[in-house]
């Protein structure tokens, strides 16, 4: 694993967290009707948890450079590590509401770990549809030789 690799990472990680953090404004703005109001630095706050997110699902898809590993162990590591930091981070951040009940909360988060699987089931069609289109070429260059 390489210091590009792991920056790359990071870097895919804190993007889709960006992304995902915008349009999550961009609903609560709606809904609200424009009137979002911040006090007490809760717009940093929320910014740095998603970062912390991004990160947290970033940083372990490095995992998936140690061949070593199966699939299933490579995607265990990767996205139980995600899910921890994004379920430390929804308890830190006090994302979970509150009075509604445990269920409510429990239906947040598993919301939110759905969120994160779609995500990475995207990356995973758009990697496996890349290998195999490197497969094809391989295939192509030994059967013109």
């Amino acid at each position: 694993m390489t210091v590009k690799e792991v920056l790359k990472s990071s870097f895919v990680g804190l993007g889709v967290a960006c992304l995902i953090f915008i349009l999550v404004g961009l609903v609560f703005d709606w809904v609200n009707q424009g009137e979002l109001v911040f006090a007490s630095y809760a717009f940093s706050k929320m910014a740095l948890g998603s970062l912390v997110i991004g990160l947290g699902f970033g940083l372990p898809s490095v995992v998936y450079e140690n061949d070593r590993l199966s699939m299933g162990m490579q995607s265990l590591i990767h996205m139980g590590t995600g899910c921890l930091v994004m379920v430390g981070v929804f308890i830190w951040e006090g994302w979970l509401p509150q009075g509604h009940g445990f269920l409510m909360g429990l239906a947040v988060l598993a919301g939110a770990v759905l969120i994160a699987g779609l995500i990475w089931y995207g990356f995973y069609k758009e990697n496996l549809k890349q290998a195999q289109a490197l497969n094809k070429g391989i295939q192509a260059k030994r059967m013109a030789k």
